[in-house]
């Protein structure tokens, strides 16, 4: 389970990822050493977001596509994982 200060640095750095244009923010996610860490960030965005980001990285180089499918099949087992607190 993901702690409450770890979800609030996620959500933040996903806001950030989603302020830039999928190219900009494929530059962001190559930075991260920890694919579960990207899916995490994934996980945190709308949708579309997801989208945006997974498509750009499938245009790009034979490591962004193999990237791409790191994060999915991570992106997988997390949402199984992740609890988010329960709004009152």
């Amino acid at each position: 389970q993901i702690r409450t200060d770890e979800q609030n640095r996620l959500k933040r750095s996903a806001a950030m990822l989603t302020n830039m244009t999928p190219a900009n923010a494929v530059v962001s996610l190559r930075q991260y050493t920890n694919v579960i860490e990207c899916a995490k960030l994934l996980y945190f965005m709308q949708v579309a977001e997801q989208a945006n980001i997974i498509s750009e990285l499938n245009q790009g180089t034979e490591a962004d596509i193999k990237l791409a499918g790191n994060i999915l099949r991570e992106f997988k087992k997390i949402g199984k994982e992740i609890t988010l607190p329960q709004a009152e």
